[in-house]
C-alpha cells in the first residue's frame, strides 16, 4: 500500500517504526527541536525531541545542513521508507 505523506500524522509514528537515516531535517514535517548532535567520523547521529517528548535518531552525512542544538526543526521521511501493515 502507498503511504502519502499527508496521511501519516507525528503522533502516528513510533520511534522503532523509524531509521535514523530514513529521517530527513527540514521542508515540511513534524515539528521537533534538535537536543544532540555527535560526529561520528562517516556520519553525523542528531537526537531529536518532538513536541510531545518522543525522543528519535536521525544520521546524516557531515556537511548536511542542520540547525544548531536548542533550535526547532521539522523532521520528515521519504514515503517510500515506510511501510503500512494490516491492524
Amino acid at each position: 500500500m502507498a503511504v502519502r505523506p499527508e496521511d501519516l500524522r507525528p503522533e502516528d509514528l513510533r520511534p522503532e517504526d523509524l531509521r535514523p537515516e530514513d529521517l530527513r531535517l527540514g521542508g515540511e514535517g513534524a515539528p521537533a527541536t534538535l537536543i544532540e548532535e555527535t560526529f561520528l567520523g562517516d556520519r553525523i547521529r542528531r537526537v531529536l525531541r518532538l513536541a510531545d517528548g518522543t525522543l528519535l535518531r536521525a544520521t546524516a552525512a557531515p556537511g548536511e545542513g542542520a540547525p544548531a542544538v536548542g533550535e526547532a526543526v521539522a523532521i520528515r521521511f521519504a514515503p517510500d521508507a515506510a511501510t503500512i501493515l494490516p491492524a
